[in-house]
């Protein structure tokens, strides 16, 4: 809709207001597999797997669907002209801070079976405006 691409550009921008809301993990995954399974296409293996309780998270769930694209559509990069596999994944983890508060939290994983980051290109992962395009 027309409404969706304005806040999308102005997420680019970054003067767009969020519209966050506690939403369980899981479902917030789910509302994407169809879109997911679309941008990669048929010759790539998309498979998604759920821990029971992930959690929620306070999140706006159209960046939150651009996310999970943009990482799915690098993961789908990354296989270059071969097949292969991509894997979303929640799941959850609990923490103990220095103060003995416990912290529990959802964690989204996307992995792939490409070949990965060259010795050289690892060397740059962290410079500002490094690409491997």
């Amino acid at each position: 809709s027309a409404v969706r691409v304005t806040r999308q550009l102005q997420a680019l921008s970054l003067r767009a207001p969020l519209h966050a809301h506690i939403l369980p993990m899981n479902a917030a995954v789910r509302a994407c597999e169809t879109r997911v399974r679309e941008l990669v296409g048929p010759a790539v293996s998309v498979g998604f797997r759920y821990v029971e309780d992930a959690g929620a998270i306070s999140v706006d769930a159209d960046r939150f669907r651009d996310v999970l694209l943009s990482l799915v559509q690098n993961a789908r990069e990354a296989l270059g002209a071969n097949p292969g596999r991509i894997g979303v994944e929640t799941s959850r983890h609990s923490r103990v801070e220095p103060d003995g508060t416990t912290v529990v939290e959802a964690t989204l994983t996307v992995r792939d079976t490409g070949p990965g980051l060259s010795e050289a290109a690892r060397g740059h992962l962290f410079e500002p405006f490094y690409s491997t395009k």
